[in-house]
């Protein structure tokens, strides 16, 4: 009879499998490799690292499961030495190199991996996603646009937005109106070129949250939004309710994703108890 395996992702990254009733515990790197397996004891069952085209440099233990290299995020080693099946495609990861031609060529490249394979994954194997930021680097911010008052010397604020940095590349996205319409379902629009990181001058951005959980359920949110957008009706429903929306809607999964698991940090509770308060703009 076949071996049972359970495996729990949070927001589309793997962190634990219970095998058989043997619980382990993955570890990622910086982009996403299993670094490290503990059992439900905390203690390490296994080590490695893994060099940024996939080779693996040094281990120690051993990884009860096919979650290696990229393996949080999906990349999944096969039994053949040095072949990773990442959904679209073969990696090998002995020559850096994919087996067969990018679906999307060419306005992808045919065979190469990211050319910045310390900062980029190519989760579908078809093209390379964002640069990933440190997993300890998370952060969910409240971005302002600002406008020049002609009546005075103050700006003032004319469009808010959500950024988000953590697990995976982070996130951002606005809410817009869509087609120009006054009333009717509003629409999602990414904002990476206003996030922080890029420093334009007319926006302004709070930090609110620095639970790398948090950020990654806000990014969930925000996909979640961008399939079904808030209905937009002037001005009960604007941009500038948006991140509060946002804020909100990833503490009601960390409530759900508390009742199915059972492990949520006491912090984060908090972070959301202060949430629901409406004391968001300064949470450590």
């Amino acid at each position: 009879m076949a071996m049972k395996v359970v495996y729990t992702n949070v927001c589309g990254q793997l962190i634990h499998e219970d095998r058989g009733g043997v619980e382990t515990e993955y570890v990622p790197d910086t982009l996403g490799s299993v670094m490290m397996c503990r059992s439900a004891t905390g203690t390490t069952t296994y080590t490695a690292d893994c060099r940024p085209y996939g080779e693996v440099a040094s281990s120690t233990g051993s990884n009860p499961s096919a979650w290696g290299f990229g393996g949080t995020l999906g990349y999944y080693t096969d039994p053949a030495p040095g072949s990773v099946y990442v959904r679209a495609r073969i990696y090998l990861a002995g020559i850096g190199r994919w087996a067969t031609v990018d679906p999307l060529w060419p306005d992808e490249s045919a065979y190469s991996y990211p050319t910045q394979p310390q900062s980029v994954q190519d989760q579908s194997g078809s093209e390379a996603g964002s640069p990933l930021k440190n997993y300890g680097k998370c952060g969910v911010y409240e971005c302002y646009e600002h406008e020049f008052a002609c009546w005075g010397t103050n700006w003032i604020p004319t469009h808010a937005f959500t950024c988000v940095t953590g697990p995976s590349g982070g996130c951002s996205g606005g809410f817009y109106q869509k087609d120009g319409n006054a009333a009717g379902p509003g629409e999602i629009r990414s904002e990476t070129q206003q996030c922080p990181n890029n420093q334009n001058p007319r926006t302004e951005c709070v930090l609110r949250s620095t639970s790398c959980l948090l950020s990654a359920l806000v990014c969930e949110c925000l996909k979640d939004a961008s399939r079904n957008p808030p209905y937009y009706i002037i001005p009960f429903s604007y941009c500038m309710g948006f991140n509060d929306r946002m804020l909100r809607c990833a503490c009601a999964k960390l409530d759900t994703l508390g009742s199915r698991w059972g492990k949520i940090k006491q912090e984060d509770r908090l972070r959301c108890a202060l949430i629901e308060a409406g004391n968001v703009y300064i949470v450590p």
